[in-house]
């Protein structure tokens, strides 16, 4: 238990309305630097399957097939077993962008992520740009108070991991996908189970006050 509440205090989730804050600063973006386009394909990644950071900073570009569109992710390690995920179109022609001019700058690294010199990247690699992203979306909504930083890799997972559970995705599945540990599942677990308990009172109430006798009492 106390694991999870230090996971509660550490990395909370972002919500919905900054999901699609986050996404709409990226498309407002001008800025086309080496860095910034992959920090850009990186927080998408993040978005759309839930990765741990340690997933996509050991991702290697031969993990991307890019004549069949599809991203190459091996779960287990003991085993050759991978899943071959399917990438939106518009991704894919982002990744394509980066992997070409990422071709002339001949980096020996096979890395998926690097740095400006062509070394494997650290966990502080996203962190600049999702600060500007996090400035902006309260610079904008001054009326909220967030303690905690949600706009982290973490949080962003944590946000994509909970949808799943929702659309019922198997846990292990999940967990294989995504290379979380259970703690970070079972804290997404319990935030589902939390919405749906408040979606079923928000239901109870919603159609108790529809009946006649609601009014007469």
């Amino acid at each position: 238990m106390g694991v999870v509440l230090e996971e509660r205090q550490s990395n909370p989730e972002i919500n919905e309305d900054q999901s699609d804050f986050i996404l709409q600063y990226m498309r407002a973006d001008k800025d086309k630097s080496f860095i910034t386009i992959q920090v850009q394909i990186m927080i998408k990644l993040f978005l759309l399957y839930g990765f741990s950071y340690d997933r996509l900073r050991d991702l290697q570009i031969g993990n991307y097939l890019i004549d069949e569109r599809k991203l190459e992710i091996n779960y287990q390690e003991n085993r050759r077993s991978s899943l071959f995920l399917e990438v939106p179109f518009n991704l894919h022609k982002e990744i394509e962008i980066y992997l070409k001019i990422r071709s002339l700058k001949h980096f020996d690294n096979k890395s998926f992520f690097v740095n400006s010199k062509g070394n494997s990247i650290t966990h502080s690699f996203p962190a600049y740009y999702l600060n500007l992203i996090k400035d902006e979306y309260f610079f904008l909504n001054e009326g909220e108070h967030e303690i905690r930083n949600p706009f982290t890799p973490t949080g962003i997972s944590k946000y994509a991991v909970i949808n799943m559970i929702l659309k019922g995705v198997n846990q292990s599945v999940i967990i294989d996908l995504t290379g979380f540990k259970m703690e970070t599942y079972m804290y997404c677990q319990q935030k589902v189970d939390e919405l749906k308990e408040l979606n079923r009172n928000r239901y109870i109430n919603h159609m108790i006050r529809g009946i006649a006798t609601f009014e007469l009492i």
